[in-house]
């Protein structure tokens, strides 16, 4: 038993060490805050520039939240609710905007603009931000659906049987159930986007969008004002936490259990209704997916060329060799880290699961510039040592940045799906064990790996297809002599060369659509079961 209970006592040692490494980045950007102001901030705050940046911002992430959780809810309501035909086809083409990074899909919206400019009248003006808004909204609405579309098929049908069987109308049945029940999932899932747009550079850079995350990239990258680069992102970081606060809030006044029992009832869909249900799925589809797509397909295919010049080749199979190393990383600090819930109290529990989604509940650009100048200086630390094995700082001038960079960025993806998994395991199994004298490492292999490698197909999909979307951390963590693909259409379309972007930018659409397909067909094999 001592024996045990010493070995839960290591393991617990290790894993306060795993969450104080998670919190380093965020640490140090409170240290780098609390330097003295320098000229350029001093300037942009007399001049108003800073209080321009934080007022955009806000605009950005409430216009981009309210339109991508409009489109993601009603769609998923559309989904499970009414009949129609073609659902199948058309839920898989309604979460594909997905397998667009949203950069890509600005540089073609560029393009589309100029020779469609009607959608440039309609979608690029004030109101838009010059189309940012549109941008974000058109490829991340998916996060809402998705989310969306589970709570409404799991939890809401026995409220719905009720209310049909009291004559309630379709109408009502919405505004007095469906939507005041749905608040919760709908600000959650919304805050997804939130995060991808406040992690995003390239769209409000190449739209001319002043945001903070711009000012942030310009002041870190531009000018290597790393004081002013910190002190920005705890603006950034006031921002979220206050979103975070209010998503809290909305979470603790629904609780649910699951109805998912039988069928779900389907209600009556006119042909006027079927109208709109159709016009509304093709209308977004064609802006998320079909427009954007073929631009694509068709001008990567006129460019293809480019696929020999720069050896995309070697640059695709380099970014599917990093996603693997950071796919087996986080596979074993998050599955090390969600066996120790059961070993935690409640509050710990809770606490380590806000510093295991720390990465990516923050902007990549602050995580960058957190973890890039720990590990600088932890290279002038050891390379007196190592500089007569090799003269290259271990960290920041290899890969090695990138892939740390990476892990902690998309640890929580990891972790969340472990962390539901557990809530479903039944706790005797592991209370036996311990009864019986099992040794909590043995318990682990034994038990625990065979229901965490039942989830991790899901998780592997996930993160290889963020990895090769990832353009933030591969731009501001990448060695000078180290490319992905991300980068190389990041790297085209700052030399004015759009053609050729499309290249690379098919390249990664199509594996992002192929681990999409993987994805919703995982979802429909459990659906079935």
């Amino acid at each position: 038993m001592n024996t045990k209970l010493n070995t839960i006592k290591v393991l617990k040692i290790i894993l306060v060490i795993v969450v104080f490494c998670l919190s380093l980045p965020y640490i140090n950007i409170i240290l780098l805050s609390l330097k003295p102001n320098s000229k350029y901030l001093n300037f942009i705050i007399k001049s108003g520039t800073l209080s321009q940046y934080t007022l955009n911002t806000l605009e950005l992430i409430v216009k981009v939240g309210f339109f991508s959780a409009l489109i993601g809810f009603i769609g998923a309501y559309f989904m499970i609710f009414y009949s129609f035909k073609f659902k199948r086809l058309i839920n898989l083409l309604f979460i594909l905007p997905l397998s667009i990074p949203i950069y890509v899909g600005a540089y073609v919206y560029s393009d589309l603009f100029d020779k469609i400019p009607i959608l440039e009248t309609v979608l690029k003006n004030d109101f838009t931000m010059n189309s940012t808004v549109f941008i974000y909204t058109i490829f991340l609405y998916p996060y809402v659906y998705l989310a969306s579309y589970a709570f409404l098929k799991a939890y809401l049908q026995n409220y719905i049987e009720v209310a049909k069987t009291l004559k309630l109308s379709n109408f009502r049945v919405f505004y007095k159930i469906i939507f005041p029940l749905s608040k919760s999932i709908i600000f959650s899932s919304t805050l997804f986007v939130i995060y991808e747009s406040l992690s995003d550079f390239a769209v409000s850079e190449y739209y001319g969008t002043l945001t903070l995350s711009r000012a942030f990239n310009d002041a870190w990258r531009v000018s290597a004002d790393t004081s002013t680069s910190a002190k920005l992102a705890l603006t950034l970081i006031i921002i979220i936490t206050f979103i975070l606060h209010i998503e809290k809030t909305l979470r603790k006044k629904v609780k649910l259990e699951s109805t998912n029992t039988h069928k779900a009832r389907l209600f009556e869909t006119d042909t006027r209704l079927k109208t709109v249900i159709y016009t509304f799925f093709t209308l977004i589809i064609s802006l998320g997916f079909i427009l954007p797509f073929q631009k694509i397909l068709k001008t990567a295919i006129k460019n293809s060329e480019y696929l020999f010049k720069r050896n995309l080749f070697t640059t695709t199979f380099r970014t599917f060799m990093l996603s693997l190393t950071v796919i087996i990383l986080i596979l074993i600090i998050s599955m090390f880290i969600s066996s120790m819930l059961k070993y935690l109290k409640k509050d710990n529990q809770k606490k380590l699961a806000i510093f295991s989604n720390l990465g990516y509940m923050m902007p990549s650009m602050i995580l960058a510039l957190g973890l890039y100048s720990i590990l600088f200086k932890l290279d002038l630390l050891i390379n007196p040592v190592l500089k007569y094995v090799n003269e290259k700082y271990i960290f920041t001038s290899t890969s090695l940045v990138l892939i740390i960079g990476l892990t902690f960025k998309f640890l929580a993806l990891s972790f969340n799906n472990f962390e539901k998994m557990y809530k479903k395991i039944n706790k005797e199994i592991f209370e036996t064990a311990f009864t019986l004298g099992q040794n909590p490492i043995k318990t682990f292999f034994k038990i625990d790996l065979y229901f965490l490698l039942k989830t991790s197909k899901v998780v592997i999909i996930v993160i290889m297809l963020d990895v090769f979307k990832e353009l933030t951390l591969a731009f501001t963590l990448s060695p000078f002599n180290f490319r992905t693909i991300s980068m190389e259409i990041y790297y085209y379309m700052a030399n004015e060369m759009p053609n050729a972007a499309y290249v690379p930018s098919s390249i990664i659409v199509f594996i992002c659509i192929l681990c999409v397909l993987v994805l919703e067909r995982n979802f429909i094999n459990d659906k079935n079961k």
